[in-house]
């Protein structure tokens, strides 16, 4: 006889091997019924620029979108279905779209300088948030779409900012925030940013200061000596697969993070031993 399996068990496999193996997921699809069903919803689960490693391509999302006009998907498959979204360099009217669509996503990357406030749907409730220094002060953090944020990564892009000294007055939008426990900066602006950060932001436990390039000692903050504080090596073309892992469960760079931070709090690593946070940082 063929093996049986409960349904949900047989699911749970299923999934699992969509998720694990995103290029899977078009032979899946044609397996049954039952199994279509199943895989529909993991395909439209994290998306990103290239599809490379995610479950769909924003392109691809975007057609679906559209053709949900056919009646080929009703509204409330994208609402509840597309849950991770790493944008990059797309065409805004093409982003408001997706986003209007898509309003029940709670990982959002927008790796583009020009993505604005009137992006996002006042629907959203984002868990994690990651887009640059500009758009998040334009983007009131005190609005409803804020209130449940936990992981923030702002990134750096000088040409696009006033000089430094300006920024005194951006960083207490940073307290506005009243769930956030992750924050990640990047070197750039990090010297303003993160002394007050540890201050003003109570539940924060996790602070990095975050580098495109190994830093040389002149871009270390050695003043900093909280516990929750780290400087941390991510390569910009490394950025999207370490977010896709997270996005999958994974160990992405905050959790790496937490794990660094575990350490020098059990006092496995030398608090001022700065070589070892980048080092250590990089190869958990």
């Amino acid at each position: 006889m063929d093996p049986f399996l409960p349904p949900e068990l047989e699911q749970e496999i299923f999934e699992i091997a969509a998720g694990i193996h995103p290029d899977t997921i078009p032979t899946l699809l044609r397996v049954a019924r039952r199994v279509h069903e199943w895989i529909s919803k993991v395909k439209y689960k994290i998306i990103t620029t290239a599809g490379e490693e995610s479950t769909l391509t924003f392109r691809r999302l975007k057609n679906a979108i559209r053709a949900k006009k056919s009646k080929t998907r009703p509204a409330a498959f994208f609402q509840n279905h597309v849950l991770h979204l790493f944008s990059q360099d797309h065409y805004l009217p093409d982003l408001r779209e997706v986003m209007g669509a898509c309003s029940g996503i709670k990982n959002l990357v927008l790796a583009q300088p020009d993505a604005l406030p009137s992006t996002l749907p006042a629907a959203l409730r984002l868990r994690r948030v990651g887009l640059y220094l500009d758009p998040f002060v334009k983007m009131d953090p005190r609005n409803s779409m804020f209130t449940l944020v936990t992981h923030l990564d702002i990134y750096d892009h000088p040409d696009a900012f006033p000089p430094t000294n300006d920024f005194a007055h951006w960083w207490p939008l940073l307290a506005r925030l009243p769930a956030l426990t992750h924050l990640s900066i990047y070197m750039g602006i990090a010297m303003i940013l993160v002394p007050k950060a540890l201050v003003l932001c109570k539940k924060l436990e996790v602070l990095i200061c975050m580098h495109i390039a190994l830093p040389d000692e002149s871009e270390v903050l050695e003043e900093v000596h909280d516990e929750r504080f780290l400087h941390m090596f991510l390569h910009n073309s490394q950025y999207p697969a370490d977010w896709v892992t997270g996005a999958r469960g994974g160990s992405d760079f905050w959790v790496r993070a937490e794990a660094f931070i575990g350490k020098k709090r059990r006092g496995e690593i030398q608090p001022g031993l700065l070589s070892a946070t980048f080092n250590t940082s990089c190869s958990f």
